[in-house]
Formats: structure tokens, sequence, C-alpha cells
């Protein structure tokens, strides 16, 4: 794991070009580092401009990037895999199944995640509300409403990261 401490916005430069950002990601995937977290070191970040960062890295960056998206009371937590070139029009979010069976597929839905991207599909595989890590618990009520609603956010998400004109789901039991 490697961290890589930035100011998102200089008090006299302003904001931090992702170009600097990630050459010195590209930098650590060189040196075989798998996994890089940013850190905000002046405490000036806002939702926004990490947004911006992060969207910018995604489309660069091989792998799996963490992403939250969602409206703030029902936010999922998931992963966007980048299509790799060539990349297809098409988008593929990844609705795993909860419990005790979604446990047992994560890896494989990993591994599906991965490969769909490597085949030049833009990817998004999440958690839904109250389950894994995403906010909400289980016991809170409208658990199926508040999962298709989880599944409305990641297809737009997928739209907005991805730059995909459609879309495919795929999902085996809730």
């Amino acid at each position: 794991v490697g961290t890589i401490s930035l100011d998102f916005v200089r008090p006299f430069e302003g904001a931090v070009d992702p170009a600097e950002v990630l050459a010195d990601v590209q930098r650590f995937h060189a040196l075989g580092v798998q996994h890089v977290a940013l850190g905000d070191t002046t405490g000036v970040a806002t939702p926004r401009s990490t947004r911006a960062m992060f969207e910018a890295l995604a489309r660069e960056v091989p792998g799996a990037v963490p992403i939250a998206f969602g409206e703030e009371s029902t936010r999922c937590f998931g992963w966007f895999h980048a299509a790799q070139a060539p990349a297809r029009p098409t988008g593929v979010v990844l609705c795993r199944p909860v419990g005790y069976e979604g446990t047992c597929a994560y890896e494989t839905y990993t591994q599906l995640a991965e490969r769909l991207a490597q085949a030049g599909f833009a990817v998004i595989r999440f958690d839904y509300h109250g389950t894994g890590d995403s906010i909400g618990d289980d016991s809170d009520p409208d658990r199926v409403p508040a999962w298709q609603a989880c599944i409305d956010a990641a297809l737009d998400e997928l739209t907005h990261l991805g730059g995909v004109s459609r879309l495919a789901l795929f999902g085996v039991r809730i």
C-alpha cells in the first residue's frame, strides 16, 4: 500500500492538477504497489474537489477505484473498474446477492469485474444500502426499495464515470 499526501488546493497556486497526482500513482504502480491512498494534508478538500480528483484518476489508473455514490441518506460504497482499451460503449453494474451468498460470491464478482474491464467494459460493483461497507443497517425499514434505489444510483454513477451510452445489469438473487 502506498500513500500520497497532497494539498487538494494549494494556498497560492490553487487546485492541484490531477495529472501531477496521476504521475505519482503511476510511479507507485511501476514499483509494484497495488493500492494507493490519497490524503489531504491541509484539510481543505471538499466533497466536490475530492470527487473531481478521484474521477480523473479512475479513468487512468489500472484496477479498481473505491467510490461512494447515491443520495446522502442511502450512500453506497462500491468499486469502479475503468474499461481498458479499446473501450466499449456498454457498462455493466454487478449486483451481487446479499447475506451469506454475497460473502461467498465476493471474489467471483471481483474477478468478473476485472475481466469485464479487461474486455473493454466499464464496471461498477457495490454494496447495497445497509450491507457491506455502505451506510445503513440491515434492520432499516424498506430494504427492497432502498436496494432498488442503490441499483438506480449505480447505473447513474456508471454512466457518469464510465462515459458509457448503454448499460447492462448482472445479478444473482437478492
